[in-house]
């Protein structure tokens, strides 16, 4: 049974697509997850909220936290501007500088890499080395590694290529310059002075927001992420250290950045998602100058050089910092692993927010953007 939620009003509607491949007759499969919320400045709150949190007959509700992938980067992008405002990180500054060791392209080592190149992902890194790290590993082993760049791409020379590893590369950077360990980093910077519950691969979270979450499926309603606890489990939600710990004091601060997974591992509900985008509409500036706002959202790199300031283009894709910036004055970011699907945009120019979440998506299903549907 799908619920509309309008203006604190609920009433049945029709039941919510299905996005899995299970079998009809199989009745212990839970329904896929599925939830809109909509925020327009001075009208109603519009949510449609839907399906089981990975269990029949537990019904998700928009509050739940849930594993949100790559809109983790967003967040993330958050906590680097919160430091630039108070000049405690440069963004065109030689990231080297913070690691305390050289990070080079080996094709290009005269040329230096920067934080705004990392959220913009201009860096010419890529995924194929891997961005997974043990609790013990360090991220330097890791990025030394020929695959870890694509070959023809120069560091800021303009060529786009999404890479997950700038993530643990800019965890660290932020630790570096702090002396703090990222999650708490991000707990004072972003989660405290917005009031949101949220935690990074669950720490900082409580054991009552853990057991409330919703457990990530994959279509035939086998397990994926998040799995159910029972009475008095712990889990180990780090890659263990090589000897099988899995303690997160041997964490190494500002030489791993990998362990909290900043490029996926935020857990937070819609309902704060949606905080977050009434943020980006607002240009609160008690959490960011004006010039730090304007800073982020500035598009970076463009599929189209000669129409970044254009919409009109269908296949326009333009990067800003740690934000996907959309046709039509959206601005946010999109999130794909483990089943879900899930966008995250703001619209500057409407005041519109949208969060769109649902699970039990096929590996196979073409991602997209879940800005106007998901998947």
């Amino acid at each position: 049974m799908r619920l509309w939620l309008l203006a604190g009003l609920a009433f049945a509607g029709p039941a919510a697509a299905h996005h899995s491949n299970t079998s009809a007759n199989d009745g212990d499969v839970p329904e896929p997850v599925s939830i809109e919320l909509r925020y327009i400045a001075d009208k109603p709150n519009v949510a449609l909220v839907s399906g089981d949190a990975g269990k029949k007959d537990r019904a998700v509700t928009s509050d739940m936290p849930v594993r949100i992938a790559s809109i983790s980067k967003l967040v993330t992008a958050l906590g680097v501007m919160r430091l630039a405002d108070r000049d405690v990180l440069d963004l065109d500054a030689d990231v080297g500088d913070y690691l305390g060791w050289s990070l080079r392209h080996p094709v290009f080592p005269d040329r230096p890499v920067t934080l705004r190149m990392l959220l913009s992902h201009t860096a010419g890194l890529s995924d194929a080395a891997g961005y997974y790290l043990p609790l013990d590993g360090e991220l330097r082993q890791l990025v030394m590694q020929k695959d870890a760049w694509l070959a023809d791409n120069a560091p800021g020379s303009g060529h786009f290529s999404y890479a997950n590893i700038a993530s643990p590369i800019i965890a660290a950077i932020m630790e570096r310059a702090t002396g703090q360990r990222f999650d708490k980093i991000m707990q004072s910077e972003v989660f405290a002075p917005l009031e949101l519950k949220a935690c990074f691969n669950w720490n900082g979270c409580s054991r009552v927001e853990r057991e409330n979450a919703i457990i990530l499926l994959r279509p035939n309603g086998d397990l994926a992420k998040d799995g159910a606890l029972t009475e008095g489990e712990s889990e180990c939600a780090f890659v263990p250290a090589s000897d099988g710990q899995c303690d997160v004091s041997i964490y190494q601060l500002g030489k791993n950045g990998s362990s909290f997974s900043p490029q996926g591992g935020l857990r937070i509900s819609a309902e704060e998602l949606l905080v977050i985008g009434k943020l980006l509409v607002k240009d609160d500036q008690n959490f960011l100058t004006p010039a730090l706002w304007q800073e982020m959202q500035t598009v970076q790199w463009s599929s189209a050089p000669n129409i970044v300031d254009s919409d009109s283009a269908n296949d326009l894709y333009q990067w800003a910092l740690g934000l996907e910036v959309q046709p039509g004055g959206w601005i946010g970011h999109a999130g794909d692993a483990y089943g879900l699907r899930a966008g995250l945009w703001a619209n500057r120019e409407t005041g519109e927010v949208r969060v769109n979440i649902v699970t039990m998506v096929a590996e196979g299903h073409q991602v997209g953007s879940c800005l106007h549907s998901c998947p």
